[in-house]
């Protein structure tokens, strides 16, 4: 008996052992490829999860990711500006095995499955037999492929005997497509450091060669914090000297604080501080107590406030009190008074119901008015949503409260 009753406890403590586990972390890092399905920064203990946004990563038995949601406390936290994941579209998605496949499916925090990255209702991995991922694809509601928002249908990987990984992204016409929206590189080869992020990205042809983009760059290199947090980006030629990427600068240089960047500073080819595409220098984060940014502001080469190219000096962020929904987005000049940026408004308004869900968004001037918001050609757009939270319809309207015709619908 007492033989039997050992063996029962030695089991029940080898159950416990493998039980499943959770992980959190204080926000996405910045990644380039989703060969490295997740990454996660700052880590931090489940008491600090309590009162923080904070990204909950849940592990079964055999180590493997099954489920990553975005929250604030105990609670599912849709995306909002600077909390989203370049590889991660929705606030929670779950993950199923079936062999070799990986297969990611999206969830809303009401938990009625969605689709993310545009039309993908599940994002599929496929693992070799030395359990590499060589192939990312995705598929629509009917099971058959679709593009993301990004024009890609499939990634595909090529392990090289050096440890360096090939990627290549095609379309559903077989173009082969740019690594991210709005850069250039397409045929790349990704290197990385002992510590699993990535040290070095080029562009090359199938050939293996580097190959100059349209900006002249050819080469980046990316350096990290103990911390997983992203501390430097750096832009090379083909020869490996310093050159500028679409962005119209060198590189970037972060310095980070708990809840993220507390600065970014952008250089030229001389590493001397230079104007990014957004028209500024520096930029500079607050944070407000649940870990919200709540500030963005510009700055110039000489380290004083200036205008970036959309108009204004600071963009603030204000959200509720329990800071779960962003409520307003308001802009400031450099004296800080409120500004009216280029695409014609001060504030955005963001009208919820009792559920939180967005179902109106306006736009107004500094005293309060309605007006146009250039950009989106709308004073006002409203939204609709079936019980499971899923937005079902998306109608744009004019200053006189009348439907933009050709924005009507879902």
């Amino acid at each position: 008996m007492r033989v039997v009753l050992l063996m029962v406890l030695l089991f029940s403590g080898q159950v416990q052992a493998d039980q499943a586990r959770s992980e959190y972390f204080g926000d996405f890092p910045f990644w380039e490829s989703p060969v490295q399905v997740f990454k996660g920064q700052n880590p931090i203990t489940a008491e600090e999860a309590r009162t923080q946004k904070h990204i909950k990563v849940d592990f079964d038995a055999q180590g493997r990711m099954t489920d990553v949601q975005m929250r604030l406390g105990d609670q599912i936290k849709e995306p909002a500006p600077f909390f989203a994941g370049l590889y991660f579209h929705s606030e929670h998605t779950r993950i199923s095995y079936d062999g070799p496949r990986e297969v990611h499916s999206y969830f809303n925090r009401f938990g009625t499955r969605i689709t993310g990255w545009g039309d993908v209702w599940e994002k599929v991995y496929t693992k070799d037999e030395r359990g590499r991922y060589v192939r990312m694809a995705f598929f629509g509601r009917n099971g058959e492929p679709v593009e993301n928002s990004w024009g890609t249908e499939y990634y595909a990987w090529h392990h090289q005997l050096d440890g360096s990984v090939i990627e290549e992204r095609y379309s559903a016409d077989g173009e082969l497509m740019p690594h991210r929206r709005g850069f250039e590189f397409r045929r790349i080869r990704l290197t990385f450091s002992p510590d699993g992020h990535l040290a070095l990205m080029q562009n090359i042809d199938a050939n293996g060669d580097l190959l100059a983009s349209a900006s002249g760059a050819s080469q980046y290199r990316y350096f990290y914090d103990a911390h997983g947090m992203f501390l430097r980006w750096e832009v090379y030629d083909a020869d490996g000297n310093p050159a500028l990427g679409p962005t119209g600068t060198a590189g970037e240089q972060y310095t980070n604080g708990d809840n993220g960047f507390a600065e970014i500073a952008f250089f030229n080819r001389e590493g001397t501080r230079s104007l990014h595409a957004s028209g500024a220098a520096y930029w500079r984060g607050s944070y407000g107590p649940f870990g919200n940014q709540t500030e963005l502001s510009f700055f110039g080469t000489d380290d004083k406030p200036i205008a970036g190219n959309l108009g204004f000096h600071k963009h603030r962020f204000i959200y509720d009190e329990t800071g779960l929904h962003l409520m307003k987005r308001e802009y400031f000049g450099l004296d800080n008074e409120p500004t009216i940026i280029t695409d014609g408004f001060h504030r955005a308004v963001y009208v919820r119901d009792g559920r939180g869900l967005l179902t109106e968004l306006r736009f107004e001037d500094v005293e309060g008015n309605p007006v146009m918001n250039s950009f989106q050609n709308a004073a006002s757009i409203r939204y609709r949503y079936d019980a499971g939270g899923v937005r079902t319809a998306t109608e744009k309207f004019d200053l006189d409260g009348s439907l933009i015709p050709e924005a009507a619908g879902g």
